[in-house]
C-alpha cells in the first residue's frame, strides 16, 4: 500500500505503509521495546489501514533512523 505524500513538478512522492514485521527487521527493535518508544512518545505511531490492522508510513520509520544518527 502506498500514499501520496507530495507533488513535485507534477510527479507524486510515494510513501509505503509497512507492516509491524517490516518496521522490527528496518529496526532491530523487538516488538516490546517499539511498543514501548511509540508509549514514550520517541518512536513513530502506527496508522490504522483497516480495523484490524495497522502499519506505519516508511518515512516516518526512516526519519527516525536519521534522528538517531545526529
Amino acid at each position: 500500500m502506498a500514499i501520496i505524500v507530495a507533488m513535485t513538478n507534477n510527479t507524486p512522492h510515494l510513501d509505503r505503509i509497512i507492516r509491524r514485521a517490516e518496521v522490527l527487521e528496518l529496526t532491530g527493535l523487538s516488538k516490546s521495546v517499539m511498543y514501548a518508544h511509540i508509549a514514550m512518545g520517541t518512536f513513530p505511531k502506527p496508522v490504522k489501514i483497516s480495523t484490524r490492522s495497522v502499519g506505519w508510513r516508511e518515512s516516518a520509520i526512516i526519519g527516525w533512523q536519521k534522528g538517531l544518527s545526529e
